[in-house]
C-alpha cells in the first residue's frame, strides 16, 4: 500500500468528522460512500496479510481492527452523526496511522 494513499484517507477521515461535527452532513455524505469503501478495502488487506506482516515481526490486532470496522458500520446504519464522526476521528483515523506506521517499517513506497 502506498503511504500516500493511507494519508489521504488519514486526512479524508478528519475532514468528514470536521463536517459532521459542523452539521455538514450533505456535504460529508458526498465523499463518505467511496472513503468507507475504500477504508474497508485497506483494513481487510492488512487483515488479510496477518501472517505475513507477524511473520516479519509487526503484531496485527486483528480484534481491534474489526471492532473499529463494525463501529464504522453501526455509526452509518444507525444515521449516528456524532458516532460517525468519533469513529472516523479517533478509530479509522488511527488505523490508517497504524498502517502507515506498518508501510514505513516494511520500507513502502511514498508515492
Amino acid at each position: 500500500m502506498e503511504i500516500q494513499k493511507l494519508k489521504e484517507y488519514v486526512k479524508a477521515a478528519e475532514n468528514i468528522s470536521n463536517m459532521l461535527y459542523a452539521n455538514d452532513v450533505s456535504g460529508a455524505q458526498q465523499i463518505i460512500g467511496d472513503t468507507v469503501k475504500n477504508v474497508n478495502n485497506i483494513y481487510l488487506g492488512y487483515i488479510n496479510r496477518t501472517d505475513e506482516l507477524e511473520g516479519r515481526g509487526i503484531e496485527v490486532p486483528v480484534d481491534i481492527l474489526l471492532s473499529q470496522m463494525q463501529n464504522l458500520m453501526t455509526a452509518i446504519d444507525s444515521k449516528d452523526t456524532i458516532m460517525l464522526a468519533d469513529t472516523l476521528l479517533y478509530e479509522i483515523k488511527e488505523g490508517m496511522l497504524f498502517f502507515t506506521d506498518i508501510e514505513n517499517e516494511l520500507g513502502g513506497t511514498q508515492e
